[in-house]
């Protein structure tokens, strides 16, 4: 599995026991620390503890928060040959504040802006079944050129998938990203994304609107009700399962990653064994990361 996109470590602050951030105050925080993030990169992990070979490509500055992404990586299994070190920008950074009923994330973009297709070797194209790429809207130097990545990723037999993520400027659906999801396998938005690119606050019609893209086929994220894939011919809900959340940091990516091993399991046909390997794997991989705080190393599933 090829995952193309964004490298950059997660600043947690966890323990907060009021219940949202409030402009003018101090608010106390239990604890910190500094792990592995962003979606691509959780994604990644989360295949090869699935028993996936990967590899990455992204870019991170010369620093010390590049050098611990890639590190993390190597750790992981994952290969990081296609990683650049950028000596002119730096690596960016997520803070993620958790709050009991959710977490808010800032995030400072740095070199990931500036990542383009024209970093992926087609090599890799070669070498690969699967395509993924993750938050489309914070890689706006991918952007352009991910209709032609994907392109020649399908053209090599690799099927692809997409996780817009939010977009932090709620633009949502352009003519630009309707090109792209024409090109896509699976896309894999939570509830509210899928409403928001859908342009429907009914789950369903807004699935139904998005498939007229040409999509493939969607994973939903629903969170505690668990998780619905829709194609053309109908839907399939599969029921999350009781879990004390600690953290929703990263649920979703390791749910993707899940998602993911179970379709690269089934290939191109295969609807009733990703129905029901592909959610299942996707539902047990975000519970793992809702019962941690340490969302990359101790929150995601393996074999």
């Amino acid at each position: 599995m090829l995952a193309v996109g964004e490298l950059n470590p997660d600043f947690i602050l966890s323990g907060l026991q009021v219940p949202a951030p409030v402009l003018g105050t101090e608010q106390e925080v239990g604890g910190y620390q500094l792990v592995l993030g962003s979606a691509t990169a959780l994604c990644t992990v989360a295949l090869a503890r699935l028993g996936l070979r990967t590899a990455m490509v992204a870019r991170v500055g010369e620093d010390e928060y590049g050098r611990f992404c890639v590190g993390q990586l190597r750790d992981e299994g994952v290969d990081v040959a296609g990683i650049v070190a950028d000596a002119e920008m730096s690596t960016g950074l997520t803070v993620a504040v958790v709050y009991p009923e959710d977490r808010l994330l800032l995030t400072l973009p740095g070199v990931m802006r500036v990542l383009t297709a024209a970093d992926v070797p087609l090599a890799r194209l070669q070498e690969a079944r699967h395509l993924h790429v993750s938050s489309f809207f914070l890689q706006e130097g991918l952007q352009q050129g991910l209709p032609a990545l994907l392109d020649a990723a399908r053209e090599r037999g690799m099927t692809t998938s997409l996780d817009t993520g939010w977009d932090p400027r709620e633009v949502w659906m352009t003519e630009l990203l309707q090109e792209v999801l024409a090109r896509v396998d699976v896309l894999l938005p939570n509830e509210s994304e899928l409403t928001a690119l859908g342009g429907s606050v009914d789950v369903d019609r807004a699935a139904a609107a998005l498939l007229t893209t040409g999509i493939g086929r969607l994973a939903v994220k629903r969170g505690a009700t668990g998780a619905t894939m829709y194609e053309r011919q109908g839907s399939v809900s599969i029921p999350g399962f009781p879990v004390q959340a600690v953290d929703t940091t990263g649920a979703g990516d390791n749910f993707n990653g899940g998602f993911l091993r179970g379709a690269v399991s089934a290939g191109r046909g295969g609807r009733r064994r990703l129905r029901r390997d592909g959610g299942r794997r996707g539902i047990h991989g975000g519970a793992l990361a809702l019962t941690s705080q340490v969302r990359c190393l101790t929150g995601q599933p393996s074999l």
